[in-house]
């Protein structure tokens, strides 16, 4: 790490805040099909919603 780097930390009077966007899930697309499924039948397993 270069030294104007730690000095300009260093010189901050909070250390810095690093958020990530949320991100959303690979099911987000199908979340509406899968509560249907659910509804209708709320004993119904997964491999047979991924099908």
């Amino acid at each position: 790490m270069s030294r104007n780097t730690v000095d300009r930390l260093l010189g901050l009077p909070d250390p810095p805040q690093y958020v990530r966007p949320p991100k959303g899930s690979q099911l987000d697309p199908f979340a509406d099909r899968i509560a249907a499924l659910l509804a209708s039948d709320p004993t119904v397993r997964a491999p047979v919603i991924r099908a």
